[in-house]
């Protein structure tokens, strides 16, 4: 027979607030996956488009056209380059830099002046 406990078990607002935070991270990957999806998907149409027009670009207009889909084609690689790579990245980097750094630096002196 399986013991139960007399006492309901307490909920914590720590692991709530994490939980919810978790969530809410787990809803922003979730978007940007679906933007990077989506821009790839319109990369794959504009450079199908590029591919047609070239071969029958002779008209004004039409070249015109094809430096519209070339920006809006380099805008989305430069967008789908910056969905890997943000600026928190850079800063968790950073810090970890300078923390392994200066634990080296510490070390290193540590053992000098106690080797010397």
């Amino acid at each position: 027979m399986a013991r139960r406990s007399p006492h309901p078990p307490i909920a914590s607002p720590d692991f709530e607030q994490a939980l919810a935070t978790l969530g809410e991270q787990l809803e922003g990957l979730r978007q940007r996956y679906q933007s990077v999806c989506a821009d790839q998907q319109r990369q794959g149409e504009l450079r199908q488009a590029l591919g047609i027009e070239a071969a029958e670009t002779v008209d004004p207009e039409l070249a015109a056209t094809l430096g519209e889909l070339q920006r809006e084609l380099t805008e989305l690689e430069a967008r789908l380059d910056s969905q890997f790579m943000s600026w928190d990245g850079v800063g968790t980097l950073f810090w970890q830099v300078v923390r392994f750094v200066g634990l080296g630096l510490v070390l290193g002196w540590g053992l000098r002046s106690w080797v010397g």
